[in-house]
């Protein structure tokens, strides 16, 4: 039996590695098809996929390999028993995956699933995956780390100056956030600390009467901290009935969000700013047009900081300025909160249909992420908490729109989901029924058979009658 539990018997977490991965001795005694199973699994995690996703994922796997393995996968553990070998494995999770290892990591799923090569093979390479160092220098990733708060900012409509002061303190963060590579139990405060270094400059700025609407200026560095997509993707969970990781993901990312709000009332206390300078300004400070300008922009922050593989840039590009003109278009008939979730389920669908048109390989889910992520639904759940810590009614009242949100995009992204077998390498004979060629064609065609067959039939009727006389 082979167990990972350990800290060093664990990949580098978060987004740096190392140039190799020792794999623990006891390893070897394990068949190479469980230890697959295992650390795939651990790499969906990493990668964001719901737990209904992922296991859905590893039964194929086994599957097409033929083994009797049954895998159990957790939001932080990972279970496999191989039932032939009678033997068990367990393993972690570690940090998120950066992009390329998530397009990686797609690939290799692929080829598991044709049976394309052999597990031990596979694991070999699955661990050069998740021990891999980034391939841009970091200077790129800061930059692309301020490129998001910068695109962010003016999403939220604010002004020249909070704009200018939200993509500096994007730096700052950025900065820290790649240069550290902290792991463990610090790993997990750097949220709340990078929140608290952010409110406290926004805070003095406030207090010298110098910025605007500073919750949302103190928000924008660190929204890619927020935990929208894990609140999300639990609600996904629990409406698929995995209540144990649904919960228990629901109740992680509500902490790291008061613990975020925590970190902003905290650093307001320290610098004796008064309630009533924490103030919601829902009236926009920049032009309508420059949110249009800062969509690609958004995009091409992500590709630089998340390390997006060439062959997608144009595709993540496209698909993320077409997700946020379906939010704008919708949000002309419906309510804002609405309006996110039909756009999630658009970004989905269209997200699969790059993915199957194109020959870049797997890669829908690298498409998707950065589209959810703009339609910040954490942000407004990071808001509306730090209201309620700091006694502001026009910043909490923000908090039911903040759940309607993540409902509605949760409700998005699952029936998206339900419609994602049409836009699958494997349904190309569906997508080519559903263009209105072949539906004109199947009609023609259709039309035609049956008139023949009529008149077939009527020549037998008149044959019989003939005869009959």
């Amino acid at each position: 039996m082979s167990n990972k539990d350990s800290a060093e018997d664990l990949p580098p977490d978060n987004t740096e590695g190392s140039t190799e991965y020792d794999a623990p001795r006891n390893q070897l005694k394990t068949d190479p098809m469980l230890e697959l199973v295992v650390e795939l699994g651990d790499a969906l995690n990493r990668s964001s996929y719901p737990t209904s996703r992922a296991r859905e994922v590893l039964i194929d796997v086994t599957r097409a390999h033929k083994d009797d393995i049954t895998v159990e996968v957790f939001p932080t553990l990972v279970f496999g028993v191989d039932r032939r070998h009678h033997d068990i494995s367990v393993a972690s999770t570690g940090g998120a995956f950066r992009f390329d290892q998530m397009v990686d990591t797609q690939t290799l799923i692929q080829r598991l699933k044709h049976s394309d090569v052999e597990p031990a093979e596979a694991l070999k390479e699955l661990r050069t995956i998740s021990s891999s160092k980034p391939p841009f220098p970091a200077w790129i990733r800061i930059a692309g780390y301020a490129l998001q708060a910068l695109a962010f900012a003016q999403l939220f409509r604010m002004g020249l100056q909070a704009t200018v002061l939200a993509t500096a303190l994007g730096v700052v963060v950025g900065t820290i956030m790649i240069l550290s590579n902290v792991k463990g139990t610090f790993a997990a405060l750097m949220p709340v600390l990078m929140t608290f270094i952010s409110a406290l400059v926004i805070s003095l700025f406030a207090l010298a009467g110098d910025s605007a609407d500073p919750v949302r200026t103190a928000a924008v560095p660190v929204l890619i901290l927020l935990p929208g997509a894990t609140l999300t993707c639990a609600l996904i969970e629990l409406a698929t009935g995995d209540m144990i990781a649904g919960s228990s993901r629901l109740i992680y990312g509500i902490f790291i969000l008061i613990a975020m709000a925590f970190g902003f009332a905290l650093a307001v206390a320290f610098a004796h700013v008064p309630s009533d300078t924490l103030q919601d300004l829902p009236e926009a400070e920049s032009a309508w047009y420059w949110p249009w300008i800062v969509v690609p922009i958004f995009a091409i922050g992500n590709i630089m900081y998340f390390c997006t593989p060439r062959k997608l840039w144009g595709m993540m590009i496209a698909v993320t300025f077409l997700t946020y003109c379906t939010q704008q278009l919708m949000q002309l008939i419906v309510s804002p909160a609405f309006a996110g979730g039909i756009a999630a389920g658009v970004a989905l669908l269209l997200a699969m249909f790059f993915n199957s048109e194109s020959r870049a390989g797997p890669s829908s889910l690298v498409l998707f992420l950065p589209t959810f992520w703009m339609l910040v639904p954490g942000s407004m759940g990071f808001v509306a908490i730090s209201g309620v810590i700091t006694n502001n009614r026009s910043l909490s009242s923000m908090g039911i729109q903040a759940v309607i949100s993540l409902i509605s995009m949760a409700v998005g992204i699952m029936i998206a989901s339900m419609a994602a077998p049409f836009f699958a390498p494997g349904h190309k004979k569906v997508q080519e029924y559903l263009k209105p060629t072949a539906i004109v064609s199947a009609t023609i065609e259709a039309t035609s058979t049956v008139a023949k067959t009529a008149k077939k039939t009527t020549k037998a009727t008149q044959k019989r009658k003939k005869k009959h006389k």
